[in-house]
């Protein structure tokens, strides 16, 4: 089975995990990596690589480049929102989940 999760953030390693929906997808895509084909879209961070392989997880960077906020950033948000349905719209899945509100449409939409 392909699994695909939509985040805003996701961490590179467990040391960068800074809230719980990055800790939540950090270790619910290890467990099922062990026995599924496990992707997630996330936002592209300073210092993180755009397209990586961690623990059998692949995780892809789109959109511009900006570092974790809570608030702000809206114009770099909104170029994510289009960059990770774009790129989620390329790949085939059998599952697909938004982790966040900003990511629960785009889940949607590439679903569809």
């Amino acid at each position: 089975m392909t699994l695909l999760f939509l985040t805003e953030f996701f961490p590179a390693s467990a040391d960068a995990i800074t809230g719980g929906i990055e800790a939540r997808l950090w270790y619910v895509t290890r467990i099922l990596a062990e026995k599924h084909r496990v992707m997630v879209i996330a936002s592209h961070q300073p210092k993180t690589m755009r397209d990586e392989m961690i623990d059998n997880v692949r995780v892809l960077r789109v959109g511009p480049t900006y570092s974790y906020t809570s608030i702000g950033n809206l114009f770099e948000r909104l170029r994510f929102v289009v960059a990770a349905w774009m790129e989620g719209r390329r790949q085939s899945s059998d599952i697909v989940e938004g982790s966040t509100f900003l990511t629960h449409p785009i889940a949607w939409l590439v679903a569809q």
